[in-house]
């Protein structure tokens, strides 16, 4: 299997863009403000500065993210800034990723999946999200056909869970790499849907076999990373071209600090396997936002190797971080900033996952062939002009002043003409590979549909053999109905 999806790529991109990160600040709860009569260890500054509070000799430390939400805002407000745009991009065919980050109850699945789904003031981003798919679909051209498609996964104890297979039959599925697709979970239950009330039922179920747990910070904290993902394909019935956009949707499990917790037994275990994939997405950040590291650690756990493409991959990101106010979560909420703020650095190369149709790609092919042709016409033309610009002057007749400024005229002309066709010729170079690649992308398309014209003619020789044998067998049974008679 090939390395390149391990190591840095340096090469430059019209669709690179840094990760986008937010961070949400939740109000205090009950134990804080019992804790410390409500003492804070940040400031906020809208729209997109916070600040720490430190109670000791240390300076101060300053964040600047994309925005910054304090405790007063409303869930659609997060859904508008971070989700929204996410979802347009993967309406044009990019892959797009919108995931949670902090401790454990810092206010990461309230922020995704909200208190209550069915509630318009309450809903997290992910029930938000399914009506605004639907909302696009509905407003598209009518020239476009869609296929919806879903799938519901957990990394719990290291092992990712199909969490819309009830029956539990696979209790590990495996991570792979395709060339076309990425990173992907083999196996994974897809259900396809046609409206957002059969998403969101999807989203029930899955939620209904998601592992929580009740700990000393959190009465229902989850004991695992989830992920639903949401595949959009849509066909352009004009011209059969096909773009398929994924959406990642992740809810992680949150950091945890076991003499808060006071987790115990199995919950402990869980929580080391949590802490442990969480250092290890740490890892990862640190090693994207370093230039000198050129080795990304992305086999080092379930985790980072399932967010392979969002993290400096074929993604547009969003990170959440969500943190609390409190002096009691100082510790954490000051990690979960410098997390967020080393995040902002990773580069990401993200690219329409298009399939052209054989009609596309011949009219392209036209198109790049007459480019080609203008261009070489034209230095066909400039080749002409530096010629006559060089040849020698016999005339002797012209004054020493003359023949100066007629010189350089030529010189200039000269190395103007130079530099016009060097140029050109890199166009035409550049014109000539893209030919060549498309080229080769309509010959597999005129394969595929050779091969499905066969199998089509083969299927209507099948047909007709079948019907003659009907007929046949008819004739037979008339003749001996007629004996028997």
């Amino acid at each position: 299997m090939s390395n390149h999806k391990s190591t840095r790529n340096n090469s430059a991109s019209k669709n690179q863009g840094t990760v986008r990160v937010v961070c949400r600040v939740r109000p205090m709860n009950d134990k804080e403000m019992e804790w410390n009569s409500k003492k804070r260890c940040i400031s906020i500054s809208p729209p997109n500065k916070i600040d720490t509070i430190v109670n000791s000799n240390k300076s101060n430390e300053n964040f600047i993210f994309d925005n910054v939400f304090d405790e007063n805002s409303t869930q659609s407000e997060v859904f508008k800034t971070v989700a929204q745009p996410i979802i347009a991009e993967v309406m044009k065919g990019y892959n797009g990723t919108v995931f949670a980050y902090g401790q454990t109850s810092s206010g990461k699945t309230h922020t995704m999946e909200g208190p209550d789904i069915e509630s318009s003031e309450l809903r997290g981003i992910i029930p938000r999200t399914v009506d605004e798919i639907f909302k696009e679909v509905n407003n598209s051209e009518d020239t476009l056909e869609f296929i919806l498609k879903c799938s519901y996964i957990e990394i719990y104890m290291e092992k990712v869970r199909d969490l819309l297979d009830p029956d539990h039959s696979q209790a590990n599925l495996q991570i792979r790499e395709d060339p076309q697709r990425g990173v992907y979970v083999s196996g994974a239950t897809e259900k396809c849907v046609t409206s957002p009330e059969e998403l969101l039922q999807v989203l029930a179920e899955g939620k209904c076999n998601r592992a929580i747990a009740a700990t000393g910070m959190n009465s229902g904290s989850s004991r695992s990373h989830s992920v639903f993902i949401i595949t959009i394909s849509q066909r352009n019935c004009q011209i059969n071209s096909v773009k398929t956009g994924m959406l990642y949707l992740v809810d992680l499990a949150g950091s945890e600090m076991v003499k808060k917790t006071q987790a115990q037994g199995q919950t402990l275990e869980e929580a080391k396997t949590i802490n442990k994939s969480l250092s290890s997405l740490g890892q990862v950040i640190n090693a994207l936002s370093d230039e000198k590291i050129t080795h990304v650690p992305y086999r080092d756990s379930k985790l980072t190797r399932v967010l392979q493409n969002s993290l400096g991959g074929n993604s547009k990101t969003c990170l959440i971080i969500n943190c609390s106010p409190s002096q009691y979560n100082s510790e954490e909420t000051f990690s979960t900033l410098r997390f967020g703020s080393r995040a902002k650095k990773i580069k990401n190369n993200a690219i329409v996952n298009e399939t052209r149709s054989v009609m596309e790609l011949t009219a392209l092919l036209l198109k790049a062939e007459r480019t080609i042709e203008m261009q070489k016409g034209y230095i066909a033309v400039l080749e002409s002009r530096s010629n006559k610009s060089n040849e020698p002057n016999d005339s002797h007749e012209q004054c020493d002043s003359n023949l100066s400024v007629n010189t350089a005229s030529e010189d200039s002309e000269g190395v103007i003409s130079s530099k016009a066709l060097k140029k050109l010729h890199e166009k035409i170079v550049n014109l000539e590979e893209k030919l060549s690649e498309e080229e080769k992308k309509s010959m597999l398309k005129g394969e595929e549909i050779s091969k499905m014209v066969l199998l089509l003619e083969q299927s209507e020789a099948n047909n007709a053999n079948l019907e003659a044998s009907k007929a046949e067998n008819q004739k037979k049974i008339e003749l001996l109905e007629t004996e028997v008679a």
